[in-house]
């Protein structure tokens, strides 16, 4: 009965959306043909149109050159990653012609680098990370991998790209961590958390993470470092400081304070 869920054991991947299933006769048969259909796609797969990342493309773009990029999209369900390749694939124009390789579901493995190796490919993945075998060989053999977590910032970085117009990228590395010892209030200024830095330092316009019970509750950029009553950019590890953190009021003692700034990659 059309739309009636079964279950369906052996595969060794997850079926795409739309593709067809088919009753062969006996098991070795079925086999034989699959091996003959993944070979001829993979035969598809390899071949190699000389982009290997968004960054190189960029300087092909900024030389005036025609250029195709090649994408492999792993996201963490079938909807989404559907959704994904169908809006990037509307994305092409006449000067960059973006081809979608391969799409999945699941965390990105050693086949999907392997894969975009031999294409020259980028990987997109969607809610998802790489397995720790695939991010070494990923390392080793420079397939760039760019993971994304809201499909605005994936069509945004690929616009950007298509623009000439492509920044760099950043992660956000954590640098500190303190305790509250204190939390006062000032007026016209709100409440000011008294820290002491137990690792690292705090540092202003710095991100900050308040941690309760092991939960982060808000998250916000520190507008105010202040050692005594002296303003500073920087306060070290095994200082107290009043740290003010922007639209954040909920603080109590013994919250935890986890700083982080933006490096680029």
């Amino acid at each position: 009965t059309p739309s009636t869920p079964v279950e369906i054991s052996g595969f060794d991947d997850l079926p795409d959306v739309a593709d067809t299933f088919q009753v062969i006769e006996n098991e070795k048969t079925a086999r034989n043909i699959g091996k003959n259909r993944r070979m001829a796609m993979d035969g598809q797969k390899k071949k190699s149109y000389g982009i290997v990342s968004f960054e190189q493309l960029q300087k092909e773009i900024e030389k005036g050159k025609k250029k195709q990029l090649n994408l492999i999209i792993k996201g963490d369900v079938a909807g989404s990653v559907e959704a994904l390749a169908d809006v990037i694939e509307r994305m092409s124009s006449d000067d960059i012609i973006i081809d979608i390789i391969h799409k999945g579901v699941g965390s990105i493995v050693e086949g999907d680098i392997l894969l975009a190796r031999a294409s020259n490919a980028a990987i997109i993945g969607f809610k998802v990370k790489p397995d720790t075998k695939a991010r070494f060989i990923a390392s080793r053999d420079n397939v760039k991998i760019k993971l994304y977590n809201i499909i605005y910032n994936v069509i945004e970085d690929i616009e950007n790209l298509i623009k000439g117009m492509y920044e760099p990228e950043y992660i956000s590395v954590k640098v500190g961590e303190a305790v509250v010892r204190s939390v006062f209030k000032i007026p016209k200024t709100g409440f000011i958390a008294g820290v002491y830095i137990k690792d690292g330092y705090i540092e202003r316009n710095a991100i900050a993470k308040l941690i309760r019970d092991g939960d982060v509750l808000y998250e916000g950029k520190i507008i105010t470092v202040k050692h005594f009553q002296e303003d500073r950019k920087k306060v070290d590890k095994g200082l107290e400081c009043g740290i003010k953190i922007d639209k954040v009021d909920d603080i109590k003692t013994d919250d935890i304070v986890e700083i982080y700034i933006q490096k680029e990659k």
